[in-house]
C-alpha cells in the first residue's frame, strides 16, 4: 500500500461463516484492504457500531430492516456494497442503500474494483445486473430486427498487384 494512505476498512456480514472466513482472507491479501470484522447478523449492529468499517459488504439474504439498523449504526460514513445473485431485482437492491452491487458468481477482482470505485464515490453495479437496452445507431433508431448489412469485401473493387507484371 502506498505510504500515507489509510488501508479500507471493511466489515463482512453473511450468514454463513465458512463463506465470511474465505471473502475475508482474499479481500485482506489486496493492497490497501483491511477486513476488521467479520460477523453474522445476529452481531452485526454491534460489531459495526464499535469498527466503523468505511465498507460494509452483505450478502443479499439479509432483511431490509436489518441493513438500515446497519447503515444507522454506522456513525462514520460507511458505503454498502451488496452481494448478490442474477434472480434478485437490480431496482430492490439499489432501495437498499447499496452503493455497489456485485454478483456471488463474480471473480474477485470484479469486487475489488467495486470496493475501489464505491470509496471513490463511485456507484458500481455488476453489468450482468444492468437492464438491457437495444442497441442504437447515431441517429438515435434502434438496431435490434434492422436488416443485416452485408460483410466481407462483397462491393470492393478489385485489387491492383504491386509487383511483377
Amino acid at each position: 500500500m502506498e505510504s500515507g494512505k489509510r488501508a479500507i476498512r471493511i466489515v463482512i456480514v453473511d450468514v454463513h461463516p465458512m463463506f465470511r472466513d474465505g471473502l475475508g482472507r482474499l479481500l485482506n491479501a489486496e493492497d490497501g484492504f483491511k477486513v476488521i470484522g467479520e460477523v453474522g447478523v445476529g452481531d452485526a449492529v454491534k460489531q459495526v457500531r464499535q469498527l466503523l468499517p468505511d465498507i460494509l459488504l452483505l450478502s443479499h439474504v439479509i432483511e431490509q430492516a436489518e441493513v438500515k439498523a446497519l447503515l444507522d449504526a454506522s456513525a462514520t460514513e460507511a458505503r454498502l456494497v451488496l452481494l448478490c445473485d442474477e434472480s434478485n431485482d437490480l431496482s430492490e437492491l439499489r432501495r437498499s442503500g447499496a452503493r455497489g452491487i456485485v454478483l456471488k458468481s463474480s471473480s474477485t477482482l470484479a469486487l475489488v474494483r467495486c470496493i475501489r470505485a464505491v470509496m471513490n464515490g463511485e456507484y458500481w453495479i455488476d453489468q450482468r445486473l444492468a437492464p438491457r437496452r437495444p442497441p442504437r445507431d447515431t441517429s438515435g433508431t434502434s438496431l435490434v430486427g434492422s436488416p443485416k448489412k452485408p460483410r466481407g469485401p462483397r462491393n470492393l473493387p478489385p485489387r491492383k498487384k504491386w509487383w511483377g507484371s
